[in-house]
């Protein structure tokens, strides 16, 4: 019960959201969220070859 109540029951609850340092000019943020997407295309092109083979 304690534990319910501290408000911390998320594997990210010590984590650093909300901290000035990771605040990104909104480009960075864009080119990131591009490079994560080319990452993700890749992993789907990956997982068929496997599938395939």
């Amino acid at each position: 019960k304690t534990f319910v109540e501290s408000g911390q029951l998320g594997i990210f609850a010590n984590g650093y959201w909300g901290h000035p340092a990771y605040k990104l000019p909104p480009e960075v943020n864009l080119l990131a969220v591009a490079h994560y997407l080319e990452a993700l295309e890749w992993q789907k092109e990956i997982v068929k070859i496997h599938a395939i083979f």
